[in-house]
Parts: C-alpha cells; sequence; structure tokens
C-alpha cells in the first residue's frame, strides 16, 4: 500500500496518524518515516484498512482502546 493509500485509509477511520501510533505503541515518527520511501509494511497497511472499515460500521478507536485495556 502506498503511503497515500494508507493516509487516506486512515482519515476514513476518522483517527490520525498519533492516535494510530498509540495505539500500536509505536513512535509517530516511524510511521511517519514510511512517506519517503512511499510505502507502508502489509502490517501496517492491513491495521489502517480494519480500522476504517470498523470505523465505517461504527466500532471507533476508543472502543478498541477499551478492549484492549481490559
Amino acid at each position: 500500500m502506498t503511503y497515500t493509500e494508507f493516509k487516506y485509509e486512515i482519515k476514513r477511520a476518522k483517527i490520525s496518524i498519533k492516535m494510530v501510533a498509540e495505539l500500536l505503541e509505536m513512535n509517530p515518527n516511524s510511521i511517519t518515516n514510511y512517506r519517503r520511501t512511499g510505502t507502508v509494511p502489509l502490517h501496517l497497511a492491513v491495521i489502517a484498512v480494519m480500522l476504517a472499515e470498523l470505523s465505517a460500521r461504527g466500532c471507533g478507536i476508543k472502543a478498541i482502546e477499551q478492549k484492549l485495556k481490559a
């Protein structure tokens, strides 16, 4: 997935890259650095698409965070 497509999916999920980084316990810069290569690793692409689909179905990141903290 291109970095542009990744950002589109994150936007569709109604979250920011910073929020994705916090959810995954990553440094936001580690994610934004992929802008230079133009592509993101498969695991980040899958996560972005899943978050976007969950958001489209009414399950936002807050519900996910709560389940992870439980």
